[in-house]
């Protein structure tokens, strides 16, 4: 099989990329039509049986590989909580960095809704100004009406700015579930979530 020698950064040559993915999926393909081709049948005595067992796993093993799948999304403007608001106000991303595999949509709301049944790793990042009081974000799942939470992460703003970030929370997602981030604060003083990749981001990486 024609192989990828892939590279770790700080290379360049071989990005995480729709292409490559497409190029690995293709040489998968021509490696195994070539084992259920007339020659191959020829040369290595293969029955009928087994001719048609490696046809049954050519989309098997195709649908397995090209599910997996990659979402990161942001906001490009700042967000802010004017208001005491202990009870929550969902994080908004409006704008999407990659999107390979098609794992789920970003909504109208900034929240996610998932395409299709899947298992995830879930990332984000927030950088926050907030003067004082607490500041908890919450990594939310809906499926139907049931509310599950993922992740809990608080922190206590005795500066101007803090940054709250969670990484490798896995879940098994089904069509359908949304996901979100919904962030809160004890006090009365203004809360303010950056804009910018670089200031907010939520990661999924399907595994």
């Amino acid at each position: 099989m024609n192989k990828i020698k892939y590279e770790n950064a700080p290379s360049t040559k071989t990005p995480l990329s729709a292409e490559l993915l497409n190029l690995m999926q293709q040489n998968i393909e021509d490696e195994i039509n070539k084992k259920a081709n007339k020659e191959y049948v020829d040369n290595n005595k293969a029955t009928k049986v087994e001719v048609e067992s490696i046809k049954n796993n050519v989309e098997s093993i195709k649908n397995n590989y090209v599910k997996k799948g990659v979402l990161s999304v942001y906001s490009n403007n700042s967000q802010t909580i004017n208001a005491k608001d202990p009870n929550g106000r969902k994080v908004v991303s409006n704008s999407i960095k990659k999107d390979i595999g098609g794992i789920a949509i970003l909504q109208a709301d900034g929240s996610l809704k998932f395409k299709r049944n899947c298992t995830i790793s879930i990332s984000y990042n927030l950088f926050v100004d907030c003067i004082s009081g607490y500041v908890r974000a919450y990594l939310y799942t809906y499926r139907g009406a049931q509310l599950t939470t993922l992740s809990d992460t608080l922190f206590n703003a005795t500066s101007s700015f803090k940054s709250l970030n969670v990484a490798g929370v896995i879940h098994d997602f089904q069509k359908d579930d949304t996901l979100f981030i919904d962030i809160s604060q004890s006090e009365g003083n203004p809360l303010t979530v950056r804009g910018r990749y670089e200031n907010n981001n939520l990661t999924l990486i399907e595994i």
